[in-house]
């Protein structure tokens, strides 16, 4: 989950830097499901991905300003 993420958090800032449009992605395609089910591991992939949702707004609130 944290590779997938990285890879995604790196490619939004090359969006930003080159001011074009973001593919807007939903974070919680690059989690395996059992983890949003586990006792253990739930609470921390929710509030990843709710977190990774809320910078990809903010770059690509960026990425479409000049």
């Amino acid at each position: 989950m944290r590779r997938k993420l990285a890879e995604h958090l790196n490619s939004m800032a090359e969006f930003v830097e080159g001011r074009e449009a973001i593919s807007l992605q939903d974070a919680a395609g690059l989690v395996n499901p059992s983890l949003l089910d586990s006792q253990h591991y739930s609470e921390y992939v929710r509030n990843t991905i709710a977190r990774y949702g809320d910078l990809q707004d903010m770059a690509a609130t960026m990425s479409r300003e000049s």
